[in-house]
């Protein structure tokens, strides 16, 4: 019997949330599983546990509260309640599609020695997105955490990463292992890099994490999302994440940031201030795209050298 606990981590989206549990509850489970889901309230203060409440007849839910925010310490509270012998993690804004856990079930079936799954990451859009917003912003054109390697199941390579919103991982295999809180999204701060300094350090154990093409979801791209506002912000916190991954850097400083950031930034900002009012709209979106992913890492850089709190 292969035992599988679907994680949820939600905040304040509970019309998206609606629909995603709804999808799940219209998948089979396969002959030689059990399956339950633990939806992960993070301080929640809309009718998330309502529609919990409401999905409850059509799946075997459990509902677990983690007050502190971010999504890390989310993730980490479902580590600590699940009752599995793998953990299968899903965003609340994705439909699964109708073959997602019989897919997963074959393949931890085929390879039960490995540590991970993931499987495609497609992207849903309401409504287009500006084609040259996504031309410039290639996590936009991908839906933010879209992948797709292939129609084959094959073993990852570590440089081939899979995402928190379809991924699933043998609990044996991440034993002692949590999702560092300095990472990941955190209010309307997108951090990221939670998951995949995780699987990072699934791989130093050695651990396999397989493709399994037919394990595919949806993930909803909100409008909001696909705005320059939204999507400055968004390279703006990338840059930060980079950073808080990196080693600290040895080379001169000024500033408390290295020389190099200072110049870089400065170079990416004169290319945005110098296009930003002529007809060339990508290059200047090229523009601000790298000054804002520099602007997060300078001020990641001072703020690691001053010691402040993450």
């Amino acid at each position: 019997m292969i035992r599988i606990t679907v994680a949820i981590c939600t905040w304040n989206r509970c019309h998206l949330l609606h629909k995603t549990l709804a999808r799940l509850a219209e998948v089979g489970v396969p002959g030689g599983v059990t399956r339950d889901v633990v939806v992960v309230n993070n301080n929640c203060t809309d009718e998330t546990n309502a529609v919990v409440a409401a999905l409850s007849a059509r799946l075997p839910l459990r509902l677990v509260v983690e007050p502190t925010p971010g999504l890390s310490n989310a993730r980490n509270a479902a580590l600590r309640h699940a009752v599995g012998d793998y953990l299968a993690w899903i965003d609340d804004d994705v439909l699964v599609d109708t073959e997602w856990l019989p897919s997963l079930a074959d393949a931890i079936r085929r390879c039960p020695d490995a540590a991970g799954f993931g499987g495609p990451i497609d992207p849903w859009f309401p409504i287009e997105p500006d084609p040259v917003l996504a031309a410039v912003f290639p996590s936009l054109r991908r839906g933010f955490c879209g992948i797709d390697y292939g129609p084959r199941p094959v073993r990852l390579t570590p440089a081939q990463p899979i995402f928190g919103a379809n991924m699933a991982y043998a609990l044996t295999a991440t034993r002692g292992l949590r999702f560092d809180p300095a990472l990941g999204r955190n209010g309307h701060h997108e951090f990221g890099g939670d998951d995949t300094e995780f699987l990072a350090r699934v791989h130093a154990r050695g651990g396999a994490v397989m493709w399994v093409p037919g394990m595919r979801v949806r993930h909803y791209v909100d409008p909001y999302r696909m705005t320059l506002g939204y999507l400055r912000q968004f390279s703006f916190d990338r840059g930060r994440s980079a950073t808080r991954m990196a080693p600290a850097y040895d080379g001169p400083h000024l500033w408390g940031a290295p020389r190099w950031l200072w110049r870089a930034t400065a170079q990416r900002y004169l290319q945005y201030a110098t296009l930003r009012f002529t007809p060339f709209r990508r290059l200047a979106l090229e523009g601000v795209r790298e000054y804002e992913v520099t602007r997060g890492m300078l001020a990641e850089s001072r703020r690691r050298h001053r010691g402040a709190p993450a």
